[in-house]
C-alpha cells in the first residue's frame, strides 16, 4: 500500500510541474508577454497629400494595459525627429534621418494619450524651422485587459 501512495504522489508532482511549465510558457509567449511583445511601427516621413512638412504614420494605434510593447520608430525623413508619448513616459531620443530607434514599454494606465514630436525639437535641429505640428501628432489608445 505504501508503494502505491508514493507512486500516486510522484505522479501528482509530475502533473503539477507540467502545469507550472505550461503556464510559464503560455504567459511568456502570448502576444504582449515579455518574450513576445506586441510590435508597433511608427514612421516619420515627408507628407505627400497633406502638404509640406513631415508626418508620423500611423497617426493612431491601440494596445492593451499591461501588454509588453516594442515600438520601432523609423525616420524616413531627411531631418532628425524624436517620438514621445509623455503620459506613458515613452521617448526615443533624437533619431537622425534614415535611422531607427526601438523603445520597449508596458502601458500602465487605460485611456487615450497624445503622442508626437516634443515641443522645441524642430527649433533645436532646424535653426528655427517650424514643424507641421498637426501631422506629427497622434493618439495611442490603451484598452483595459
Amino acid at each position: 500500500m505504501r508503494r502505491n501512495e508514493e507512486t500516486l504522489l510522484a505522479g501528482f508532482y509530475i502533473v503539477l510541474i507540467g502545469i507550472g511549465l505550461f503556464v510559464f510558457y503560455y504567459f511568456n509567449t502570448m502576444p504582449g508577454g515579455p518574450e513576445n511583445p506586441v510590435k508597433v511601427k511608427i514612421v516619420a516621413t515627408l507628407a505627400t497629400q497633406d502638404g509640406p512638412g513631415s508626418v508620423f504614420l500611423p497617426q493612431n494605434f491601440t494596445v492593451t494595459e499591461g501588454q509588453h510593447v516594442s515600438l520601432l520608430f523609423v525616420n524616413q525623413d531627411d531631418s532628425p525627429h524624436e517620438f514621445a508619448i509623455p503620459a506613458l513616459n515613452v521617448i526615443t531620443g533624437i533619431v537622425n534621418g534614415g535611422q531607427t530607434a526601438k523603445v520597449d514599454f508596458v502601458p500602465d494606465k487605460v485611456g487615450t494619450f497624445a503622442f508626437g514630436q516634443p515641443s522645441g525639437m524642430c527649433t533645436l535641429v532646424n535653426q528655427g524651422a517650424v514643424c507641421n505640428g498637426l501631422a506629427m501628432m497622434g493618439n495611442v489608445t490603451v484598452l483595459a485587459p
